[in-house]
């Protein structure tokens, strides 16, 4: 896998890696019950739901998300993301 230059790192479920989302936007695949969790030290970046149906956590956040095709989610402060997939989904992080 290519590696890029951006403040996201992403882990598979329990175990880490060290593949980066490109600054473009590019996305990924959740298989159902699979996880994806993000660390930002920026402000705002967006979670785009192309596919699917995902539950979004964020760090220090008192409420959760639940985001279906079409739907996106703007993080409001820096730290950890975690996504999990209700139904096999593709996701993308700009």
């Amino acid at each position: 896998m290519k590696a890029f230059n951006t403040p996201w790192q992403f882990s598979i479920g329990l175990v880490s890696g060290s593949a980066r989302v490109p600054s473009t936007g590019e996305g990924f695949e959740i298989a159902k019950g699979g996880v994806r969790s993000m660390e930002s030290d920026r402000r705002g970046f967006e979670i785009d739901c192309e596919q699917g149906l995902v539950w979004i956590t964020q760090e220090n956040s008192g409420s959760d998300i639940v985001l279906r095709r079409g739907e996106h989610f703007r993080t409001n402060k820096p730290g950890r993301v975690v996504i999990e997939a209700l139904e096999k989904a593709f996701v993308r992080a700009i």
